[in-house]
């Protein structure tokens, strides 16, 4: 599926005003609507966007380990299948909330170098398709709003780390790392990318550990916590799946030192790289939505309700 309209996509051409954030296309919405069925068709085989959001540097991809993304198995998300289901059934929903507050909207926008305003995360890649259950539990929250379900972290491990490096800080200042630390850097996420396809695993919290939960994938039924599920491949780039799952690391885990219980929460991931990783994203998550935008920066735009002491010192 190609993306024939690049007018509602961020990074369009100067002649051509971006959309105001908080207006979404009913076009896109209708699309949504009528074609649950192929919707991540945009994300994992169409064409890139040419958006400042959205779009990946051009050139051969290499998924972990520099293995080659032409070499795996191109699983779909859709193709992930709970107990009950035949994979007839499909939703397709946002991975980053496109209605999340307009504060963070703005510090992402500063912090992956855009102009105010040309975030829009109504967009297809933004957006997976998924079998009921598992888009249930995906979005699945208790009480109090924290997260009881899945998240999705990318295998890819470099440009993750290249991030962090760059609006974390790097080892050194890491040392004394805060929650609330702030670098203010900005730059464009797509630049860490040197492919249009990107990797993913099925990370699940524990409260999905049951006997009675398994994931289908062709033949081969999987248990928790899924370490042999095989990844999947789309073109959701991996700055989308870090606001997500940032977010819900943030909720999870947002004591005084942010640090992520291992132990007591995945003690089956043995993996250091892995574990890694997912600091990372929460880090990363957090820098960004921890930034303030310089006054001047703010000053270009024409919101009229507005406030530079919101966002700046």
């Amino acid at each position: 599926m190609s993306d024939s309209s690049d007018e509602s996509i961020p990074g369009t051409p100067p002649h051509r005003a971006p959309p105001r954030r908080g207006r979404y296309s009913n076009d896109l919405a209708s699309y949504v609507k009528k074609n649950v069925n192929t919707a991540i068709a945009g994300a994992a085989q169409g064409s890139v966007a040419s958006a400042t959001g959205f779009s990946a540097a051009e050139g051969g991809g290499s998924g972990e380990a520099g293995v080659s993304s032409r070499d795996v198995e191109r699983v779909k998300p859709r193709m992930l299948l709970a107990p009950g289901e035949d994979g007839r059934a499909t939703v397709s929903d946002w991975i980053a909330n496109p209605h999340m507050p307009k504060r963070r909207i703005v510090r992402l926008e500063w912090s992956w170098d855009m102009g105010l305003r040309h975030l829009n995360l109504n967009h297809k890649r933004n957006m997976h398709t998924l079998t009921p259950t598992l888009h249930r539990w995906f979005y699945r929250q208790d009480r109090d709003g924290k997260p009881t379900g899945w998240f999705w972290l990318p295998l890819d491990a470099t440009p993750l780390f290249e991030m962090q490096d760059t609006f974390v800080g790097n080892e050194e200042a890491r040392a004394s790392y805060t929650p609330w630390m702030r670098t203010n850097a900005r730059r464009n996420p797509n630049s860490f990318y040197n492919t249009t396809k990107f990797q993913y695993r099925l990370v699940p919290l524990p409260t999905m550990n049951s006997p009675a939960f398994s994931i289908t994938h062709g033949t081969t039924t999987y248990a928790y916590p899924f370490t042999d599920l095989p990844p999947v491949t789309s073109r959701i780039p991996p700055h989308v799946v870090v606001v997500d799952t940032g977010r819900k690391l943030r909720q999870l885990y947002d004591s005084d030192t942010g640090a992520i219980a291992f132990e007591e929460d995945f003690a089956w991931m043995s993996d250091s790289v892995t574990r890694d990783m997912m600091t990372a994203v929460q880090r990363i998550y957090m820098a960004w939505i921890c930034a303030w935008p310089e006054r001047r920066w703010l000053e270009g735009g024409d919101e009229e309700d507005e406030d530079d002491d919101e966002y700046s010192d």
